[in-house]
């Protein structure tokens, strides 16, 4: 009767793995309507994600402008305003375009470090 017992015991293990598995698909019913809408979640973080990095790179450039508009009215220098031209000096626009004046904190460390 060896194998007898050791079939039963294959049949409850089955019975309670298949138990483990009805309580898994009981936790997940409530998710199928909305399956479809969380299938496109992973492209709407990415599409997100990117929108937030762009984001913060104007927002960048945006700062780096109004810390060189400021130190430009300290010394005294006049600062172009803008005037309508998306390129021109003055613009923040032309932070993507070229460099602007380096400041102080923009100098390379002495050294090559």
């Amino acid at each position: 009767m060896g194998s007898g017992d050791g079939m039963k015991e294959l049949i409850e293990k089955l019975a309670a793995k298949i138990d483990d598995l009805k309580t898994s698909l009981d936790k997940l019913a409530p998710l199928a309507p909305v399956a479809e809408q969380l299938a496109t979640l992973p492209s709407k973080v990415v599409a997100l994600q990117s929108s937030a990095f762009e984001n913060q790179e104007q927002v960048r450039a945006l700062n780096l402008a109004i810390l060189r508009a400021e130190n430009a009215q300290r010394e005294g220098r006049p600062h172009a305003e803008d005037n309508g031209n998306t390129t021109g000096e003055g613009s923040i626009n032309r932070a993507r375009q070229g460099p602007f004046p380096p400041l102080e904190n923009d100098r390379p460390p002495p050294g090559g470090r």
